[in-house]
C-alpha cells in the first residue's frame, strides 16, 4: 500500500483549514505490506515533517537515491523531514521487536 494518497489528502487538509486548498507537491513512499501516514506539520521555514507508520522496508528517498528503513518488528514509526518543495531530508525510524 502505498502512502501517496494519505499524504496528499494530509497536505491538503492539514494547510486548507479555512481557505482555498493549495495543492504543494504529491511523493510516493510505501512498504509491500502496511504503511501509512498519522500526522502531517509544518515549521516556520516551510519544511514537512510526517509521522508515518510501516511494516518491513520502507525507502523514504523517492529519487534516485535510497534511504531505505527496515522495521524492527510488527510495525514501526518513522519521522520523515522534507524541504518545502518535497525534497528528502532526512527520516528518522521508532521502534523496537515488539
Amino acid at each position: 500500500m502505498k502512502l501517496i494518497f494519505t499524504i496528499s489528502l494530509l497536505l491538503t487538509f492539514t494547510i486548507s483549514y479555512s481557505q482555498i486548498p493549495n495543492f504543494r507537491f504529491s511523493q510516493s513512499y510505501g512498504s509491500f505490506i502496511d504503511d501509512w501516514a498519522d500526522d502531517v506539520e509544518i515549521d516556520a521555514s516551510g519544511n514537512y515533517y510526517i509521522l508515518t507508520g510501516f511494516q518491513d522496508s520502507v525507502d523514504f528517498d523517492y529519487g534516485l537515491d535510497t534511504f531505505a528503513i527496515n522495521s524492527y518488528g510488527n510495525f514501526d514509526l518513522g519521522l520523515l523531514k522534507l524541504d518545502s518543495l518535497g525534497g528528502f531530508i532526512w527520516a528518522k525510524q521508532i521502534g523496537g521487536q515488539s
